[in-house]
C-alpha cells in the first residue's frame, strides 16, 4: 500500500491556561493541530502555533496573526506539498533543518512530523517508538512543573505533587533571590532531601555574577540540575560550569542548528530536548545523537499544549532522554490533582480522549499504533479559532 496523503488540515486553537514564569505570565495556550489523511488513516499531530509566541497574554488570537500563518503555508508550501506523496517518507517530505530555516517553519515541521508518525504508525499496526528505534523503557518518571506563585502556595504544591508520587520536580523561581531562597528552603524542608529538584530561571539572570552568587546561595538546597539559568554566550555558560561545578542544562534554542554549537562550547552538562525546539521526531533522534557523541546526556522537556504533542514526547522518552525524567506530562495533571485549581483552564485542557495513564508519578507508555491517542472531536470543535486545509 503506497499510503498517499490525501488531505492536510490544520486547525488553529487556543485556551485559556494561566501559567507563571519567572519573567511574567503566559494566560493563553495556542497550537496547530494537524491531521494527515491517507489510505482510510488520519495522523494527527501538534505544534504550538508559531507566529505569536511573544503576545501570549492577548486573549484572543488576532485576525492578523492568523493570516500570516496562513501567508507562511501558502509561502513555504510545507504543508501542500505533501499532497500526492507517501507518508512512508516520513521526514523526508519536510525541510531540511538549515540555518536558513526559520523557528516558524521548524515548529510547523514538528507538528507535522508528529501527524506524519502517526498516520504511518497507525497504518502499519507499529507504535511510533518502533518507528524510532524501539522502545527501551515502558515506565517513565514524570517531572511536573511548579510555576512562580507565592512561597507558600509553590511549597504546597510541591508537597501535593510528591503525596501523588513524583519524585523529580521542577522549580521555576522567582527571580529576587531572596524569594527563590525562601521557595527553596520551603519546598526543601517540605518534601526532604531525596526528591530531585531542577531549578529553571528561563534564563532570568543577565549577568555572570548574579548567576553565580544565586547558585552559591542555593547550595545548600541540593539543586541536581540549573537549566537556563545564564543569558548569556556558550562561552560564559562554560565558564559558570567550571567555576561553580553544579549540573548545567541547556534549554533555550537547543535545537539542531545550534547542538553542534553547545557541545563543542562545552556549554551543558545536559541538553533539554523541548517541544518546538526539535524540529520533528527524527530530528530529536539526531540531536540526541550528537549530544551523546560528545558524552552530554538529554532530557525530554515540556511542553505540548493539547495532548498530542505531550504523547508524542512521552513516546519519545521511551526511546531517548533515558538518564532523565520526562518533564512534559502533559496539561491535564495541571488542571486536575494534585494541581486542580491553580492554573484558569476553563474546560479540561486536553484534546485527548485517553492520555497516557501516569500512575504514582510514572507515565505508562502504550504499545498500540501510531501514538496510541484518539482526537475527541468536540473539544476541538470549542477550542478552534480558525482551520486550513490542502487536497
Amino acid at each position: 500500500m503506497s499510503l498517499r496523503i490525501e488531505k492536510v488540515s490544520a486547525h488553529i486553537v487556543q485556551m485559556p491556561c494561566g501559567f507563571t514564569y519567572s519573567e511574567g505570565s503566559h494566560k493563553m495556550s495556542r497550537a496547530v493541530i494537524w491531521e494527515i489523511a491517507a489510505g482510510g488513516h488520519v495522523g494527527i499531530g501538534e505544534c504550538r502555533f508559531p507566529t505569536d509566541e511573544a503576545d501570549v497574554n492577548r486573549l484572543e488570537l488576532t485576525p492578523a496573526a492568523c493570516r500570516h500563518f496562513k501567508d507562511t503555508l501558502a509561502l513555504t508550501g510545507i504543508a501542500s506539498a505533501l499532497i500526492g506523496k507517501s507518508a512512508y517518507e516520513l521526514e523526508a517530505l519536510l525541510p531540511d533543518l538549515t540555518r536558513r530555516v526559520n523557528n516558524e517553519q521548524t515548529v510547523i515541521r514538528e507538528g507535522l512530523s508528529i501527524a506524519l508518525y502517526d498516520l504511518v504508525g497507525k497504518a502499519r499496526g507499529l507504535p511510533v517508538h518502533t518507528l524510532l528505534g524501539g522502545k527501551r523503557r515502558s515506565r517513565v518518571p514524570g517531572m511536573p512543573v511548579l510555576h512562580t506563585y507565592s512561597v507558600e502556595r509553590m511549597v504546597r504544591s510541591a508537597q501535593a505533587w510528591v503525596n501523588d508520587g513524583y519524585r523529580f520536580l521542577k522549580i521555576k523561581p522567582p527571580l529576587l533571590l531572596e524569594e527563590a531562597i525562601a521557595v527553596l528552603r520551603g519546598i526543601r524542608q517540605a518534601v526532604g532531601p531525596e526528591i530531585s529538584i531542577q531549578f529553571d530561571t528561563n534564563q532570568g539572570y543577565k549577568k555572570f555574577a548574579d548567576a553565580e552568587s544565586a547558585i552559591r546561595a542555593l547550595e545548600p538546597f541540593k539543586i541536581d540540575i540549573y537549566e537556563d539559568i545564564l543569558d548569556a554566550p556558550m562561552d560564559q555558560l562554560a565558564e559558570l560550569r567550571r567555576r561553580t561545578g553544579v549540573k548545567i542544562m541547556y534549554d533555550f534554542e537547543a535545537s539542531w542548528q545550534k547542538i553542534y554549537e553547545i557541545c563543542r562550547a562545552d556549554a551543558a552538562d545536559i541538553i533539554n530536548q523541548h517541544p518546538n525546539n526539535q524540529g520533528g521526531l527524527a530530528v530529536a533522534l539526531q540531536i540526541a545523537t550528537v549530544a551523546a557523541a560528545a558524552g552530554i546526556p538529554t532530557a525530554i522537556g515540556s511542553s505540548g499544549r493539547f495532548g498530542i504533542q505531550d504523547a508524542a514526547f512521552q513516546m519519545l522518552s521511551s526511546v531517548i532522554g533515558l538518564p532523565r525524567p520526562c518533564e512534559d506530562i502533559g496539561f491535564m495533571p495541571y488542571y486536575n490533582c494534585p494541581a486542580k485549581g491553580n492554573y484558569t483552564f476553563d474546560r479540561e485542557p486536553s484534546l485527548v480522549k485517553k492520555p497516557y495513564p501516569i500512575v504514582n508519578g510514572v507515565i505508562h507508555i502504550p504499545d498500540d499504533p501510531g501514538l496510541g491517542i484518539e482526537l475527541d472531536r468536540e473539544r476541538l470543535k470549542l477550542c478552534t479559532v480558525d482551520t486550513v486545509s490542502y487536497n
